[in-house]
């Protein structure tokens, strides 16, 4: 096997309907385990359901359902926006920096600060209840709605 890209073959000898089934099935894996890819060519992408269908129809899937439950993404996250948490257990941020915060039990994300060992949510409310687990520094802002130029 020759290892020039431009003339480099992997399925020499292998029927064109095992070669379709090997690629489809090596993209789909990407997507589902690669985050990034997840996100680029996961649910919603017309990637996602040419392969998908493809590879239902290649190897006789009922349904595409099926295929797409099978290689829905794991963990997709936007690359463009990713946010690095730091567990409380670990570090705290300076005192009255707004950071992001994920608390127990919620999916979703508060803004707030730490404050002379509380923390002080941006509705106003002090923790008391709730339990923050991890907190994040906030993305910029973007330069074409009011960031540095």
């Amino acid at each position: 096997m020759s290892h020039d890209l431009e003339t480099s073959t992997e399925m020499d000898g292998v029927a064109p309907i095992e070669q379709a089934r090997r690629a489809l099935r090596h993209v789909l894996l990407q997507i589902r385990e690669r985050p990034e890819a997840g996100w680029y060519w996961g649910w919603g992408t017309q990637t996602f359901a040419l392969a998908t269908e493809a590879y239902a129809k290649v190897l006789g899937y009922t349904t595409v359902a099926e295929v797409r439950k099978l290689f829905s993404p794991v963990h997709k996250f936007n690359p463009g926006h990713n946010i690095t948490w730091v567990y409380v257990s670990k570090e705290l941020p300076d005192d009255e920096t707004s950071v992001l915060l994920a608390l127990r039990g919620s999916a979703e994300i508060y803004t707030g600060h730490h404050d002379d060992g509380h923390w002080v949510f941006d509705d106003g409310y002090v923790s008391g209840g709730r339990v923050v687990y991890a907190w994040s520094h906030c993305p910029e802002v973007p330069s074409e709605h009011g960031g540095d130029s």
